[in-house]
């Protein structure tokens, strides 16, 4: 289904955080200045898609290594209202479009959490690429 098309189908989307989980275990680790890398992973479920609405939650997490001294959870949930049916097929093939906010957002909270934990802000694209995911 072509993108416009799609689009029209839907009324309104919320997004919201549903959770947050942090881990720092740095304190365990005998030095900060050895320096890290960042892992990033996410999936999404559909766990609702009726004629009036569709959900969606969507998992994000962050690893800093060496040793994953640092792990931030965040879950996303997404409602649709909709005008229109749509299908769970239509749902995977638009799924950039559904979280686009998302990314921008995560990026932001990311920055936020691990400026205060790191007392250096790590600073992800705010973009989730579906695309290397398939």
């Amino acid at each position: 289904m072509e993108k416009e098309k799609f689009n029209n189908k839907i009324k309104s989307i919320r997004t919201m955080i549903k959770s947050i989980q942090v881990k720092n275990s740095f304190d365990e680790m005998e030095s900060r200045e050895a320096g890290y890398e960042s892992d990033f992973d996410f999936d999404y479920h559909i766990i609702e898609n009726t004629r009036e609405r569709a959900e969606i939650l969507l998992n994000v997490v962050i690893r800093l290594k060496p040793d994953t001294p640092f792990i931030i959870e965040i879950e996303y949930k997404v409602e649709m209202n909709l005008d229109e049916p749509i299908t769970n097929n239509d749902i995977n093939k638009n799924i950039e479009d559904i979280t686009a906010g998302i990314g921008g957002q995560n990026s932001l909270m990311i920055a936020f959490l691990t400026g205060q934990l790191l007392g250096n802000p790590l600073v992800i694209p705010p973009t989730l690429d579906f695309k290397k995911k398939r």
